[in-house]
């Protein structure tokens, strides 16, 4: 063999392997592309499966609440009524009254039929038909909620120390702290 024959050798050898790496890289690359797209269909599938657990737990929770509005509106409603049956039978404010626990009883009644979501179709509904008095009847029911909270809150901070509600609790009652002679700070004896 010859210097020229075995250098031609070498380069066919290299030729060879340089093709065989190409195409070993090409099938790399399209087995990574494939896994790439695997994973994200995967991670689309999941991503997708998570959203709807969350709408339904959410819907799930929804339900439950409206329930529980229903049932609170029917113990207003009979409230509502009983107010009405001791007032004066033909006064303004009974037969108001008497009106207010029927409406009450209608919307409990129309929460348990169709839910949360017929409860938001009447919503919607009745803000297409009269916006001016869905509006209104939401500035009274903002208006009626704060005052509510506001009432919860002001009896409740009543009724706990204002060292307690700052965050930190009392060091000692000073008025019922007793001295060092046996005597107590406010006066009183044992």
């Amino acid at each position: 063999m010859t210097a020229d024959g075995t250098v031609g050798e070498v380069q066919d050898r290299i030729g060879q392997a340089t093709s065989t790496s190409r195409e070993e890289a090409a099938n790399v690359s399209g087995t990574v592309q494939a896994e790439a797209r695997d994973v994200a269909q995967t991670a689309k599938t999941q991503a997708e499966s998570a959203m709807r657990q969350m709408i339904d737990d959410l819907r799930s929770h929804a339900e439950d609440q409206t329930s529980k509005l229903a049932e609170t509106m029917r113990s207003a409603s009979w409230q509502l009524r009983s107010m009405a049956e001791a007032g004066e039978q033909q006064s303004v404010a009974t037969t108001l009254v008497r009106e207010g626990a029927n409406a009450t009883e209608r919307l409990a009644g129309k929460l348990d039929d169709g839910g949360i979501d017929g409860a938001l179709a009447e919503v919607r509904t009745m803000a297409r038909r009269s916006p001016g008095a869905f509006l209104l009847g939401a500035a009274a029911a903002g208006f009626a909620t704060g005052r509510l909270m506001r009432n919860f809150s002001a009896q409740s901070s009543s009724a706990v120390p204002q060292s307690v509600e700052s965050g930190f609790p009392p060091a000692f009652d000073l008025d019922a702290a007793e001295t060092v002679d046996g005597t107590w700070a406010n006066g009183r004896e044992r």
